[in-house]
């Protein structure tokens, strides 16, 4: 009897050992994530780990709204007139009644709407020039 409640108290031991030890575990996993939580929730300048190869940015949205859908409203509303990429970026930024100036990132991402459109035949591209290029509604 002796010898059983001995057996009984030593297993009873080892298991508050494997327990304790899985508390502190959770413990820890606890504080990391704590940690983690903290560090997103921190509103720092990426651009202060920028280096020479490498440049962090924010995202953040080029536009407010959904470019596609005012290219082809606009190409629509006007099927005979040829846009320029400017045209079509100025005429966005009037939409959405921004007052900036448009950048080379929102003329690149009209550009590339454009091009989708031109691949797959909505529109036509002519080019004038080496820098002016028009983009104009296919009519059917």
């Amino acid at each position: 009897m002796a010898y059983n409640l001995d057996k009984k108290l030593k297993e009873f031991e080892f298991e508050r050992k494997q327990v304790l030890h899985h508390l502190a575990l959770l413990d820890a996993n606890i504080a990391t994530l704590k940690r983690a939580i903290e560090l997103t929730q921190q509103e720092s300048d990426v651009a202060l780990y920028n280096t020479d190869n490498f440049v962090y940015r924010s995202k953040y949205k080029l536009f407010k709204g959904k470019i596609r859908k005012y290219i082809v409203q606009m190409m629509r509303e006007a099927p005979n007139k040829a846009f320029t990429i400017a045209e079509l970026t100025q005429r966005i930024f009037d939409i959405e009644q921004n007052p900036e100036t448009p950048s080379e990132k929102h003329l690149d991402s009209v550009r590339k709407q454009l091009n989708e459109f031109y691949k797959r035949e909505w529109i036509n591209r002519v080019q004038i020039s080496r820098n002016e290029v028009h983009w104009q509604w296919k009519q059917k």
